[in-house]
């Protein structure tokens, strides 16, 4: 989770040395491990949004790159799709668009995996080149269902693409 918006800052023009002061500075004021898998960092996958409270307790969110306020009832809601948190810290990652298919720390190291077998969608695929794309084939060698293979496959196409 903490990779995925390191990616948004250095594709917003962030440098990896104020990313890494950025965090560090954050592990000490907040006392976490992972700082920016809390909720005052917020991305939809293009850009990167700090929450923050006003003196009049109403949330904003401000568009880190561009310096903008932007209205939080409308991006809030798309910004938490796919995301389950354990109190304030995320738990687990669905992308959109690739049901089946999950990003858990606490599974695979946090790589994607297939939900239900808990099989790496990269591990999969790479059988089914080496198969010849023989889903059927695939399903057999990790005891799991051809619609497993099918997510796998479909997610890591799109990822490649």
């Amino acid at each position: 989770m903490e990779l995925r918006l390191v990616r948004a800052f250095t594709d917003a023009g962030v440098s990896l040395q104020v990313i890494k002061a950025t965090i560090e500075a954050a592990r000490d004021s907040w006392h976490m491990d992972y700082p920016l898998t809390t909720r005052r960092f917020l991305t939809d996958g293009k850009k990167i949004f700090e929450s923050a409270v006003d003196d009049a307790g109403d949330e904003t969110l401000t568009d880190v790159r561009a310096r903008q306020i932007v209205f939080t009832h409308v991006i809030k809601p798309s910004l938490y799709t796919g995301i389950e948190y354990a109190g304030n810290v995320a738990r687990l990652w669905t992308p959109s668009g690739n049901k089946g298919v999950a990003l858990d720390p606490s599974r695979q190291f946090g790589t994607p995996i297939v939900v239900g077998p808990s099989i790496p969608t990269d591990t999969i695929f790479d059988a089914f080149i080496a198969e010849g794309c023989d889903r059927k084939a695939v399903a057999r060698q990790f005891e799991i269902e051809p619609k497993h293979v099918d997510i796998a496959v479909r997610f890591e196409e799109r990822l490649r693409a």
